[in-house]
Order: C-alpha cells, then sequence, then structure tokens
C-alpha cells in the first residue's frame, strides 16, 4: 500500500481540524502552533480525544486548548525527567569511578581480567560481547580528536598515553555506553556494591533498571512523546524478596510505563537524596494540568499506595 497523503497548507490544516468537530477559540494561536510544532506532532495529542468509530470526529465539546495542554503538559513532563536522570546518571558514574579507581587504578578500564569473558557472557545479550570496541573505541576516538577542554590538556601533556585515566575518560561516555560497560564487569562484590549502594541486590537488577531508564531518557532528550508511552524494549523488573521489595501499588503494567518509571526514578534518588523533590514536581504538574493519569499508567489509588506515597506516609 502507498502513501497517499498530500501535504495540507496551515489554513488546510484548520479546516479539517474544524470539519472533525475541533472547538479552534483562536485561530491565530492555533496558526502559531501548527506553524512552529507541526500537526503531526500534535496528532499524539489527539487520538484519546476522538471517537473510535474511523470518521476520526472529535469528542464533544474537545477545544484545541485541550490538545496544547496536554502538549504543554508532557513538554514539562520531560523536562523534569531529564533534569532527574541526570543526577542519578551522574551518581551512577560517580560510584563506577570511585569503586574501581580505588581499588585497581585509573586505568583499570583497559585490563580484560576485570571483565566477564566468553564463556562468562553465554547468557548476556550477544552485543556486549564486544565492549572493547564498542566503549573503548569511543575512548579512543574522544581523545584523538578532543571535544573537551580537559582531553586537549592532558592530550597536550601526556603525549605518550593513547587511553586517558578513567576519571577523564568515562566523563565522555554515553549513558548507554556506561551501563555497557558495567555491565560487562565481573558479578564480583565491585559490581554488586554499586547496585547496593542504589538499594537493589545485584548488579543485574541495576542494569535491568538503567536500560528501561535510558530508554526514557532518550525519548525525553529527543523530544518525543512521553505520556502515555509504552516501554518494550527493556521492561522493569521490580524486586520481590523481601530485603528490597517496594512497597505501595505497583500494578503489573508499570514496568513499561511512566507510572514505573516515576517508581524506579523515585527510588533510585532517594538512596543519595532523600529531600528531592522530583515527585512533588510531577504531582503538581498534574494538577496544574489537570491531567487524567491512568494515560500514564497510574492506579485508582495512587494517591494513598503509590510507592513514594507509602514512603512519604511512614
Amino acid at each position: 500500500m502507498k502513501y497517499s497523503k498530500e501535504a495540507l497548507s496551515i489554513d488546510k490544516q484548520i479546516e479539517l481540524l474544524q470539519k472533525r468537530e475541533l472547538s479552534i477559540g483562536c485561530l491565530i494561536r492555533a496558526e502559531k502552533y501548527l506553524q512552529n510544532v507541526s500537526y503531526y506532532r500534535l496528532s499524539g495529542y489527539m487520538f484519546h480525544l476522538q471517537t473510535k468509530t474511523g470518521d476520526t470526529k472529535f469528542l464533544a465539546g474537545t477545544t484545541f486548548e485541550d490538545i496544547i495542554n496536554l502538549y504543554t503538559f508532557d513538554k514539562n513532563l520531560r523536562r523534569i525527567f531529564l533534569e532527574y536522570l541526570e543526577r542519578i546518571e551522574v551518581s551512577f558514574r560517580t560510584k563506577i569511578i570511585n569503586t574501581y579507581s580505588n581499588q585497581y587504578g585509573f586505568y583499570w578500564y583497559n585490563n580484560d581480567s576485570y571483565f566477564l569473558n566468553k564463556n562468562e557472557l553465554r547468557d548476556e545479550k550477544e552485543e556486549i560481547l564486544g565492549y572493547q570496541n564498542y566503549v573503548l573505541d569511543s575512548i579512543r576516538v574522544s581523545l584523538k580528536d578532543p571535544k573537551e577542554q580537559f582531553l586537549r590538556a592532558f592530550k597536550l601533556k601526556y603525549t605518550s598515553e593513547i587511553l586517558p585515566p578513567e576519571n577523564m575518560s568515562f566523563e565522555v561516555l554515553s549513558f548507554g555506553k556506561l551501563i555497557k560497560l558495567y555491565t560487562c564487569l565481573k558479578n564480583d562484590e565491585y559490581k554488586n556494591s554499586i547496585a547496593k549502594n542504589f538499594k537493589l541486590p545485584n548488579g543485574k537488577s541495576l542494569v535491568n533498571w538503567l536500560l528501561f531508564l535510558n530508554d526514557v531518557r532518550n525519548v525525553c532528550a529527543h523530544h518525543s512523546r512521553l505520556w502515555n508511552r509504552k516501554f518494550t524494549a527493556n521492561k522493569l523488573s521490580f524486586p520481590s524478596r523481601d530485603k528490597h521489595k517496594i512497597m505501595g501499588n505497583i500494578p503489573e503494567k508499570a514496568n513499561s510505563n511512566v507510572y514505573g518509571a516515576i517508581i524506579a526514578i523515585n527510588n533510585l534518588l532517594n538512596t543519595f537524596n532523600i529531600s528531592n523533590s522530583f515527585t512533588d514536581k510531577i504531582e503538581e504538574l498534574v494538577k496544574t494540568h489537570q491531567i487524567k493519569v491512568s494515560n500514564l499508567g497510574f492506579p485508582e489509588d495512587w494517591e494513598k499506595r503509590a510507592p513514594w506515597k507509602i514512603e512519604y506516609l511512614s
């Protein structure tokens, strides 16, 4: 089947919305949004406001402001997520640097003996077998043509080194590559100590959470729709044993939605900043925009039994 839809002018886009019985109070405002945000991007915030009969008409009483309100909510939601995901990423990066450099020096990451070998990795995803090509080559490239001032200074002074020390090199690794490297570490006391610092049972659990949150971060960083999003590539696995079990209502589908992401982010944040205001900002944003939270995966009793509420009340 070939795609046969034709591009529409802004005026025609507005005509189409009105034909579908969307109430547009201010045409100038609608034109401004359609000129700068695009019809297709906004359409992601329309579908739940339209009938399911195939004629794509809007539900009675639906306004263009309803769509913009949801779009603005989602934009601000992504900002909050990025702010606190950055804190988790920096903390994770720092814990690896401190844990391993204190034990093995700044160049430990170039030593195969601290990583799982091919046989030990047989139950893992195949792509992590090439961690040296994926991670170390990335670090070599960063030193070959350094963009950061601290790497330029290092290269100028230490001319015989082909790799920078860990405390420098890990600062230029992406979150995804850092997770990849941590995944490949031997499952020993040092790797697991980092997970336990985040109050997770082991390295495997921490990798699961970080892979999921990296997917969330990528959605936010690329300005994609976070509201009503389902994450299927890397689903969350919540600890089941009493020592690490999270109290509160965690529906099965929380392993792949925004509600689950909020739980994971909040739990990780609380391990190093118990006074953070992450969930307060989320709740205030929901209240300000009067959002139907079921589209974020929130259960009906979330105000009493969301994990961050249980923790707060206790």
